[in-house]
């Protein structure tokens, strides 16, 4: 199963989500299944890592960013991943515009899909270091879920749905 987190940039929520999971699947062989990764639909940031305030409050948490890169999103990433997990209703909406129809049933908001609401990730790009302590809580409450959703999902040997 292969997983792509969206945001905006490339810089603050995906990486947090993509560094959260691959933690967990780094200290768990019982995940080798699950391949994550992330992009963004920015191209102002490709190639950087992500934001400071992103890496020190993951850090914090025992999760290392520092070695991701902002990338892109790619018409390939539509064909490569079986799911696609975007951080807002805006990020999935353009997400839903890029892709065509025929890859909709794997994009969604990720906390819509996992029922936490609120359903946007908030971008704390703008906002001060609380803003990014909020963002981690968010994650952290989110992944311990999507890993539940995915190996539920992956026993049953289907495409996430809505």
């Amino acid at each position: 199963m292969k997983v792509l987190f969206v945001c905006l940039g490339n810089i603050c929520r995906s990486p947090m989500l993509d560094g959260w999971m691959r933690a967990r699947i780094d200290g768990d062989p019982s995940l080798s299944w699950l391949q994550v990764d992330s992009a963004g639909f920015e191209r102002a940031h490709v190639g950087e890592a992500p934001d400071p305030r992103a890496i020190r409050i993951a850090r914090e948490h025992g999760v290392d960013l520092s070695d991701l890169r902002a990338r892109q999103l790619g018409d390939i990433d539509f064909d490569r991943f079986d799911l696609m997990l975007f951080a807002d209703a805006s990020t999935l909406s353009a997400g839903l515009r890029k892709a065509g129809p025929r890859h909709h049933a794997r994009m969604h908001r990720v906390m819509e899909w996992l029922d936490l609401a609120p359903f946007d990730l908030a971008d704390p790009w703008y906002g001060d270091a609380d803003d990014f302590r909020e963002c981690w809580a968010r994650v952290e409450q989110a992944g311990p879920l999507l890993l539940e959703r995915l190996r539920a999902d992956q026993r049953m040997d289907t495409v996430p749905a809505a």
